[in-house]
C-alpha cells in the first residue's frame, strides 16, 4: 500500500482550504481579480500532488467554481459599464 508522506496530506488540506478563500475572494469586484488568478494556480498545485486521500476536496472544488464564476462576474461588470459609458455618450 502507498502511503502519502504526512506533511503532503496537510499541503493538500491546507491548500485546498486556501483555494476557497482566494475563490471567495475572487467574487469581489474589480479587486478580486488577483485572488482569481491565485485560487486557479492554488487548485492546479494541489491537483498535481495527487494525494490519494483529500478530505478537503469539496473546498478545492468550490474554490474553483468561485473563481470560475469570479471571471463571469468581472466580464459582465465589464460590458455592464461599457455599454453604459457608450449611452451616456449617445444622448444629444
Amino acid at each position: 500500500m502507498n502511503q502519502t508522506a504526512p506533511l503532503v496530506k496537510i499541503d493538500v488540506i491546507e491548500g485546498s482550504v486556501r483555494c476557497f478563500v482566494l475563490g471567495l475572494l475572487g467574487l469581489v469586484p474589480v479587486l478580486g481579480i488577483p485572488m482569481i488568478i491565485m485560487a486557479s494556480d492554488q487548485h492546479r498545485r494541489v491537483k498535481r500532488i495527487r494525494a490519494e486521500w483529500n478530505p478537503a476536496e469539496r473546498y478545492l472544488h468550490w474554490g474553483e467554481v468561485c473563481a470560475r464564476l469570479g471571471v463571469v462576474l468581472l466580464l459582465f461588470e465589464a460590458v455592464t459599464v461599457m455599454t453604459i459609458i457608450t449611452m451616456s455618450h449617445n444622448w444629444p
